[in-house]
């Protein structure tokens, strides 16, 4: 027995022709094709439209309220003050003996008293109140 002679022994063995899809493959084709074709006449012949009546709800419109927005500018600012001095560095093997404090703790309540200085004048002229701006619809 030769080497081609095993093989299609071994391979009739092997396949069974229930089996063997290449028999009916055009049938099976043309099949897949007429079921394809009946299903899509079918479904552009159906017809797809609701047979209610369709009604048209007008929403109320949305009132928008426009708030004016007054134009701010920036003020400028002052310059800064300037750095206090620096202390001046005192050693500290010094005793400092001059300072004297005067707690004077007595109360005199006959003796006249020191007003400080009037106000200055104001203006008579009173602030504008910013109108509020509404709109009415």
């Amino acid at each position: 027995m030769s080497i081609s002679e095993r093989r299609k022994l071994h391979t009739k063995e092997r396949k069974k022709s229930r089996a063997n899809l290449h028999k009916y493959y055009m049938i099976n084709l043309q099949i897949g094709f007429i079921v394809t074709l009946i299903l899509l006449i079918t479904l552009f012949r159906v017809n797809l439209q609701a047979r209610g009546e369709f009604e048209i709800i007008e929403e109320e419109q949305e009132i928008i309220e426009m708030e004016e927005i007054i134009q701010t500018e920036q003020e400028i600012t002052p310059p800064p003050p300037p750095r206090p001095p620096s202390p001046e560095p005192v050693p500290d093997d010094e005793i400092v003996e001059d300072l004297f404090f005067d707690l004077d703790t007595e109360i005199d309540l006959d003796a006249p008293m020191d007003l400080p200085p009037p106000p200055p004048p104001t203006d008579d002229e009173e602030e504008e109140e910013p109108e509020v701006f509404t709109i009415v619809e």
